[in-house]
């Protein structure tokens, strides 16, 4: 999904948490996690190009690249088991409640909207497939879908 509906989606989301949670600090917390999980992206442009982008299209432009590494530390389904597991077992603040719908909603749009492989946003799956960029992009990469058929 694109910057634009995570931000659609997470005012919706927020507006929600804060009607049932009464929470403003838990609603504004929800609103930009969902969108400041994307944050990943530019972590990758500096780790990977060992240098900082110089504009929003070169940034835009290194993650609509098919080609390359990829490695979206937020976005992992393996972190949200850790952080649910943790909300769950102990009593939690509405910020970090409001932080990890937020961020949820963000990864789970990401999964539904996202032309992926099914188990890209699991980090375990895209270390053994060496984070390869392709898997963001299925169907576009021919040699890459070969590859993903013989599995």
């Amino acid at each position: 999904m694109m910057p634009a509906g995570h931000v659609a989606a997470s005012g919706i989301v927020s507006v929600v948490f804060l009607s049932l949670s009464k929470s403003v600090a838990g609603a504004v917390a929800c609103f930009f996690s969902g969108i400041l999980i994307d944050l990943d992206h530019a972590l990758d442009f500096v780790v990977l190009r060992k240098k900082m982008f110089r504009s929003v299209q070169e940034l835009k432009d290194f993650c609509l690249d098919k080609k390359g590494k990829i490695y979206l530390f937020l976005h992992s389904y393996e972190l949200f088991f850790v952080l649910w597991a943790l909300a769950i077992g102990s009593g939690v603040s509405p910020v970090y409640l409001g932080i990890l719908y937020g961020m949820s909603t963000h990864l789970l749009l990401d999964q539904v909207t996202n032309t992926i492989y099914p188990l890209t946003y699991f980090f375990y799956y895209r270390s053994r497939l060496g984070f390869s960029k392709a898997l963001f992009f299925r169907g576009q990469i021919r040699e890459f879908d070969e590859m993903m058929a013989k599995r």
